[in-house]
């Protein structure tokens, strides 16, 4: 109820406009957003009794309106991921975050400051959705206070020449791209990539098995 009332009349919202699908998020500059999402971390905790949970800010996050500057997001996340912590003692706690330092940004999501104060116990860093080769980071991977992880999954890539694979698909060969797997030599190269950056390891998301 406190939450609802707090955000009555789209207080609470941010949107998008200037597109056919308007996209309308919840907004992390209100606190009553923020104990709601508390809320709902706490609850899940106690009814699932997870060893550790990973809050993903990765997949197009749209945390804050525009006229919010980014030292204001970034120390509103790291107050929050304070308030995360101390909810849920003994729980190991991850972030999956985007590869560029400016996407970070505008999601309040200081990767220096969350790794020096100890805010996660890992953090993943990747694209929202095609594999980055090249992830950009504050710090370096091997320096980091905590351990930094370095994600692989799908890729974009030319249509098949081959007339029933494309069909296979359901692709009609006039695409500009199509997705692609992860190829056993494709993992090869994004270890050997990891390796040489001084990351903890590699995470895999859904798409590439």
């Amino acid at each position: 109820e406190e939450v609802a009332r707090d955000c009555a009349a789209g207080a609470c919202l941010v949107r998008t406009e200037g597109s056919k699908c308007p996209e309308v998020t919840l907004n992390f500059r209100a606190a009553a957003v923020r104990r709601y999402k508390l809320m709902q971390i706490e609850d899940l905790v106690t009814a699932a009794k997870p060893k550790t949970l990973e809050l993903d800010f990765d997949r197009w996050p749209q945390l804050f309106d525009e006229a919010t500057p980014i030292a204001e997001r970034q120390a509103i996340v790291g107050d929050w991921l304070r308030q995360v912590r101390r909810s849920i003692p003994g729980v190991r706690l991850g972030l999956r975050v985007e590869s560029r330092i400016a996407h970070r940004a505008a999601a309040g999501i200081d990767l220096r400051e969350i790794a020096r104060a100890g805010l996660a116990d890992y953090a993943i860093i990747a694209m929202p959705y095609f594999w980055d080769p090249q992830p950009e980071t504050e710090i370096e991977p091997a320096a980091s206070p905590i351990p930094l992880y370095f994600e692989v999954t799908q890729e974009t890539g030319a249509p098949p020449a081959d007339k029933k694979l494309l069909e296979s698909f359901g692709l009609t060969g006039s695409e500009r791209y199509v997705e692609q797997l992860s190829t056993a030599r494709r993992l090869v190269t994004g270890a050997n990539l990891a390796w040489r950056r001084g990351f903890y390891g590699l995470a895999m998301f859904n798409m590439q098995y």
